[in-house]
């Protein structure tokens, strides 16, 4: 991805270029013409003045330092021999010769009596023009690095504020009260985008403070219910008078209820983002296993259909209550969404649940691989692997979901 500097600067500097290029260019082609024309008007001079002091029925021979001419009449000019330079050219000729490390310019023209012929020593004009073309590259060459120059810092220059306001917004910190940009900018845009990212955080504070009023809310309207259900299940228990299939049933419901009760609390201080609500301590993952399987095995029939492939004595420091509720999401939605037998590996910093069932779907598996965010609208399969994305996401450890060879689910969680 291209940065604003160096778009301009490229920009900048392609656009000096190029004129640059063309006021070369344009100075040698009019450097050109211009000795052309000089060029003519001395021809046609030194024509008047040869013409004018000869008889036009003779021939006539003229050598100087920088001139040559040669004047035939009609009935000479098949006769007479010429030197090199003007042998066998056609009449109303214009062009060069290179003759003894001298260059010289033709001219072969008709009169009404006979035929010019005339070559110019241009040997000190080509010097000069050769002279001037290098200047000219020269003097091209250090105005394309003052061009790179000034367009280096003339990016900068015009990025430096936009850096700036850039450095300001990434400063802004997250929360319930966050402090808004200064308008002491001085370029008009720069406001504009500072006060339109100010009406922002004022929103964003707006629903981050309803945000915790309703997490506040929840924590009492939620837990109040739970909790007279767990009393009244216990009130229940304690009086002994249930038949044992009602008492199998109220086991259910308090077993639920607890279980409710600590994803409601897990959730609320998830949401919150409250650091010193968690406290760690050196966990042993097998004790925490086996504890985790105990009470699933009061609903399910772990013990026949979990198969332990491999439990190292492995060890983390992290928040335990986090941890047993990451262990227990994943094992019971394992346990929910199939039927057949379901394997755990940990070792190497590395915890996997694998099944053999239907597996979970393309959608579902990048939702908890973190490819696409949870909607609300379409949940993925439940609170419980939701539980899961948001605990590995608070304990920074790492969450793959992919399918296996036999066709299930396997999730993998990286806790070093």
């Amino acid at each position: 991805m291209a940065s604003i500097a160096r778009r301009v600067y490229r920009t900048s500097f392609l656009l000096s270029s190029v004129a640059i290029i063309v006021m070369v260019v344009a100075v040698m082609l009019v450097n050109e013409d211009l000795e052309q024309t000089m060029l003519s008007l001395d021809f046609a001079s030194h024509r008047d003045f040869l013409l004018g002091q000869n008889a036009t029925d003779e021939p006539l021979h003229w050598h100087t330092a920088n001139l040559t001419a040669i004047y035939l009449p009609k009935k000479e000019i098949e006769k007479t021999p010429l030197p090199p330079m003007f042998t066998e050219l056609p009449a109303d000729y214009a062009g060069e010769w290179e003759e003894d490390g001298k260059d010289y310019l033709i001219n072969v023209e008709d009169t009404d009596t006979g035929r010019l012929y005339m070559a110019r020593d241009i040997t000190f004009f080509e010097a000069r023009e050769e002279l001037f073309v290098w200047v000219l590259i020269v003097v091209s060459g250090i105005m394309l690095a003052l061009n790179f120059l000034l367009a280096v810092v003339s990016s900068r220059r015009l990025v430096r504020p936009l850096v700036t306001l850039s450095d300001r917004i990434r400063a802004t910190p997250v929360g319930p009260k966050m402090p808004h940009l200064k308008l002491d900018l001085q370029d008009e845009e720069l406001v504009a985008i500072a006060n339109t990212f100010n009406q922002f955080l004022e929103e964003l504070e707006r629903y981050v403070k309803r945000e915790y009023s309703l997490i506040n809310l929840a924590s009492h309207e939620l837990r109040t219910p739970i909790s007279v259900i767990l009393g009244a299940a216990e009130v229940l228990e304690s009086r002994s008078s249930l038949v044992k299939k009602d008492a199998e049933t109220l086991a259910r419901i308090k077993r639920a209820a607890e279980e409710m009760q600590i994803n409601i609390t897990t959730m609320l201080k998830l949401a919150r983002r409250e650091e010193n609500t968690f406290v760690s301590s050196t966990i042993a993952l097998p004790a925490l296993l086996e504890a985790v399987i105990e009470e699933l095995a009061q609903t399910y029939p772990v013990y026949q259909r979990v198969e332990l492939t491999r439990v190292l004595e492995e060890t983390v420091f992290s928040d335990p209550v986090l941890v047993k509720i990451l262990i227990r999401n994943v094992l019971q939605n394992a346990l929910q969404h199939t039927n057949q037998e379901i394997l755990i590996d940990v070792a190497n910093g590395r915890l996997t649940v694998s099944d053999n069932g239907q597996g979970l779907s393309a959608a579902q598996q990048a939702k908890l691989n973190g490819e696409i965010n949870f909607d609300a609208q379409r949940p993925l399969s439940g609170l419980g692997l939701y539980i899961v994305t948001l605990i590995c996401e608070k304990l920074r450890w790492s969450l793959s979901v992919y399918t296996n060879e036999k066709g299930g689910t396997t999730i993998e969680i990286g806790y070093t």
